[in-house]
C-alpha cells in the first residue's frame, strides 16, 4: 500500500507541475481550456482511479471487472495521461517559441474590439428565431418539458427509459435537433451575453434572456444533469476572458450554486441524502467513480472479450468513405452492452463513456493510447495559443468559448471525435458565416432603417435606466 501511496502523490504532483508549464497559470480565477481540462481531469478521473487502485473496489462498476491485471494497467494508462498529455502540449509551446504564461496574461489585459455589432444583431436574431421556433415544436411534440416535469416530480418513474427515448426520438429531423436545437442556441446565447456584457445594449440583453431561458430547458431535455451546469459555468468563463480574472468569491459562489443545483435535482430523482454520505452511490459515486470506472471497463473487454475495433468508432460517414462496409461501432455502447446487457434490452441504458483514452484503446491497444494522448495534447495547445495571440473581439472570444467547451467535453466521451466532429465545424461555420453576412451588410449599407430603429430603442433604454 505504501509504495502505492508514492506513485499516486508523485504522479500528482509532477502532473500538476507540468500542466502548469503548459498552460501559464492553475489559478481557478484566471482558468483557461488547459486547466478547465486539468481540474476536471484529476477530480473526474485521477481522483477515482487512484481510489480504485488503492483498493476501494466497491463500486458497482467496479466490481465488474473480470482480470485483477486490469486495474494496475488501467492505472498506468491514466499516470501516462496525467505526464505525457501536458508534455506534448509543452513541446508544441516550445516549438511555437511562445512564453505561454506572458502571452497569456498579456491576452488577459486586452480590450474586447466591438465591430459592426448592430448588423451581427440583426443576423445573430434571424437564425435565433429560428432556432427558438424548432425548440417550441420540438418540446410541443415531446408534450413534455422534462425541467418542469423534475421540478413538480411528474412522471419520474420510469425516468430511465425515457431518456434514453427522448435522446433517440425524432419529435423533429435530428439533424435540425442536434445541431440548431442543441448546439446552436446555447451558443448563440453565450454570443448575445458577450455582446451584452461589452456593449450593455438592451436589444442583446432581450435576446440572450431569450436564448438563456430556451438553452436552460435544452440543457435539461432528457434529464441530464451535468450539461446544464457546464453550460452555466462556462458564463463563468466568459467573465474571465472579458475582466481578464473572476472574483474569488464569485467562483465560489458558483460552486455552491453548482453543488445545490445538483443536490436539488439528485433529490427531486429519488436520491435520499439522509442516509448518510456513501462515496460509492449517488452524486459522489457518479461524480468520483462512474465515469473513469468505464475506462477499467474498457481496458478488461478489449481485446480479451473483444477484438479492437480498429478505427470503427469512426464517425459513419468518414468510416463509409474511408473502409467501406464496416460497421459504425462506439466503445461505450459495446461496453455497456457486454456489462450491462439487462439494461440495453430494458432501454434503461445508452453508453458508456469514459476519458478519451478508453476508446484510444478499444481501437488500437496500447500504441493507440500513446498516440492518441500525444495528439490530443497537441490539439489542445495548438488551439490555446491560437487564441490567445489573436485579437479579441466577441467572435473569437466566442469560438474560444466554444472550442474549450468542445475540447473538454469530448475528452470525457471519445477519442474519434478529435479525428471528425460535425457539430465542432457546423458551429464555427455558423460564427464565421454571421461575421460574413453581417461586414456584407455593412458594406453595401443595407437595412440601415432597421439599424437605426435599434440605435433608438437603445438610447431609450439608456434613458429609462439613467
Amino acid at each position: 500500500m505504501f509504495w502505492k501511496l508514492i506513485v499516486v502523490f508523485s504522479v500528482l504532483v509532477l502532473s500538476c507541475y507540468l500542466f502548469y508549464k503548459a498552460s501559464g497559470t492553475l489559478n481557478p480565477i484566471k482558468v483557461n481550456v488547459i486547466t478547465y481540462f486539468f481540474y476536471l481531469f484529476i477530480l473526474h478521473n485521477f481522483l477515482g482511479s487512484s481510489l480504485v487502485f488503492l483498493g476501494l473496489k466497491k463500486h458497482y462498476l467496479i466490481s465488474k471487472i473480470v482480470n485483477e491485471n486490469t486495474i494496475n494497467k488501467t492505472y498506468f494508462i491514466i499516470c501516462f495521461t496525467a505526464l505525457v498529455f501536458p508534455i506534448a502540449m509543452i513541446v508544441v509551446s516550445r516549438l511555437f517559441k511562445v512564453n505561454v504564461r506572458k502571452q497569456y496574461e498579456e491576452f488577459l489585459k486586452k480590450s474586447i474590439i466591438i465591430e459592426n455589432d448592430d448588423y451581427i444583431f440583426i443576423v445573430t436574431s434571424i437564425i435565433s428565431i429560428f432556432c427558438l421556433i424548432l425548440t417550441i415544436v420540438m418540446f410541443k411534440r415531446m408534450n413534455t418539458i422534462p425541467l418542469i416535469n423534475l421540478i413538480f416530480n411528474r412522471g419520474l418513474s420510469s425516468m430511465g427509459v425515457d431518456r434514453i427515448n427522448i435522446s433517440k426520438g425524432t419529435y423533429i429531423n435530428q439533424y435540425l435537433r442536434n445541431f440548431l436545437v442543441l448546439g446552436i442556441t446555447p451558443l448563440l446565447s453565450y454570443l448575445a451575453y458577450i455582446y451584452y456584457k461589452c456593449t450593455k445594449k438592451r436589444n442583446w440583453g432581450i435576446l440572450f434572456l431569450l436564448l438563456f431561458i430556451a438553452s436552460i430547458f435544452i440543457k435539461t431535455y432528457n434529464y441530464a444533469k451535468s450539461p446544464v451546469i457546464t453550460y452555466i459555468f462556462m458564463f463563468v468563463f466568459i467573465n474571465i476572458i472579458i475582466k481578464g480574472k473572476i472574483k474569488l468569491k464569485s467562483l465560489i459562489k458558483f460552486a455552491v450554486l453548482g453543488i445545490g443545483v445538483l443536490g436539488i435535482m439528485y433529490i427531486k430523482m429519488g436520491y435520499n441524502f439522509s442516509n448518510g454520505i456513501d462515496i460509492y452511490s449517488g452524486p459522489f459515486g457518479r461524480f468520483i467513480f462512474t465515469q473513469i470506472a468505464t475506462l477499467f471497463l474498457h481496458v478488461d473487454l478489449f481485446p480479451n472479450f473483444i477484438p479492437y475495433l480498429n478505427w470503427r468508432s469512426l464517425s459513419p460517414s468518414i468510416l463509409g468513405l474511408i473502409f467501406n462496409g464496416s460497421k459504425h461501432i462506439r466503445s461505450g455502447r459495446a461496453v455497456m452492452q457486454f456489462y450491462s446487457p439487462d439494461k440495453v434490452v430494458n432501454g434503461t441504458a445508452g453508453v458508456m463513456n469514459t476519458l478519451f483514452v478508453g476508446e484510444a484503446y478499444a481501437n488500437f491497444g496500447i500504441i493507440g493510447v500513446i498516440l492518441g494522448v500525444i495528439y490530443v495534447g497537441i490539439i489542445f495547445e495548438s488551439v490555446y495559443l491560437m487564441f490567445i495571440k489573436n485579437k479579441k473581439t466577441p467572435t473569437n472570444v466566442i469560438m474560444y468559448i466554444f472550442a474549450t467547451q468542445t475540447l473538454v467535453e469530448v475528452s470525457q466521451s471519445g477519442f474519434t471525435d478529435y479525428i471528425y466532429n460535425s457539430n465542432a465545424i457546423v458551429n464555427i461555420g455558423l460564427i464565421l458565416f454571421i461575421v460574413l453576412i453581417a461586414k456584407l451588410l455593412e458594406k453595401k449599407k443595407m437595412l440601415n432603417d432597421i439599424i437605426i430603429k435599434i440605435r433608438q430603442f437603445n438610447s431609450k433604454g439608456r434613458k429609462i435606466n439613467g
